[in-house]
């Protein structure tokens, strides 16, 4: 839309989806929701002060490995058809064990409508963002008009969505890292 004659029409809503986003990640609800979905299989988190390393806490909890989960990106992308757009998010996760001493996986999981960008491109490394290099997540978001995401609903649709996203992506970091059988037990 950088160059459309739609964008000064849109572009208040814009600034506007701008800041949702900059205020649920900046209120820390994104992160209350992630802390809230491993609380779910039983993973317990711990608060660390600026500068802690997470590594000797847990150790010192008597862990026997550590997975740290972090949002690194949020974001509206464009998808097919043109001038529709989704939600993006991009999880990372990495799982350490202090049996062997070291990161059993370090993944990145992706959240979005990629993959038709790929289908059409006959250098599909150029239409990847840089951490796409991770998996993608099997579900595509919903692709909307700009006008639906500027409607009175549209703040409500794309917190939907971003919960959907932190959901699915979960989901994802515990199968990629064999932790699904945690899915299936009470949490303690």
């Amino acid at each position: 839309m950088e160059n459309s004659p739609l964008k000064s029409k849109f572009e208040p809503c814009q600034k506007e989806l701008v800041q949702e986003l900059l205020d649920l990640g900046s209120t820390g609800k994104l992160r209350l929701q992630l802390r809230e979905e491993l609380g779910k299989y039983g993973i317990r988190e711990f608060e660390l002060k600026p500068g802690e390393d997470p590594h000797a806490m847990a150790r010192q909890k008597g862990f026997k490995s550590l997975l740290q989960t972090d949002i690194q990106q949020v974001a509206l992308r464009e998808c097919r058809p043109r001038g529709t757009f989704c939600v993006e998010v991009v999880v990372r996760a990495r799982l350490f064990d202090f049996n062997a001493n070291k990161y059993l996986y370090d993944t990145v999981f992706l959240y979005s409508d990629l993959p038709w960008q790929l289908e059409r491109s006959p250098f599909r490394w150029a239409a990847l963002p840089f951490h796409a290099h991770g998996l993608h997540v099997s579900e595509s978001p919903a692709c909307r008009n700009i006008e639906a995401y500027c409607r009175e609903d549209g703040r409500k649709a794309l917190r939907e969505e971003l919960s959907r996203a932190i959901n699915l992506s979960l989901k994802w970091v515990l199968h990629y890292f064999g932790l699904e059988f945690l899915a299936a037990q009470p949490n303690p």
